[in-house]
């Protein structure tokens, strides 16, 4: 599946299916690996390494979308 995800003052402001036409990051991984890398940094590390999440381009905008989708899921 390929969703698109706009952050806006770093609170996650959109999700709809499709892909971006100038994507500022993009994360591939499976949804398992993506709820496990959204709360800690030591678990993204892990799972870059392991094969399991690729990041590209922007690798510190895809670190606040992950913080933006964690506290979406706290609040």
């Amino acid at each position: 599946h390929r969703f698109t995800l706009r952050v806006v003052d770093g609170r996650l402001a959109e999700v709809a299916r499709g892909e971006p036409r100038e994507p500022d990051a993009v994360v591939v991984t499976d949804p398992d690996t993506l709820n496990e890398v959204v709360d800690t940094g030591p678990a993204r590390t892990r799972a870059i390494t392991d094969g399991r999440l690729a990041l590209s381009g922007d690798v510190a905008i895809a670190e606040r979308l992950f913080d933006a989708v964690r506290r979406r899921a706290v609040t």
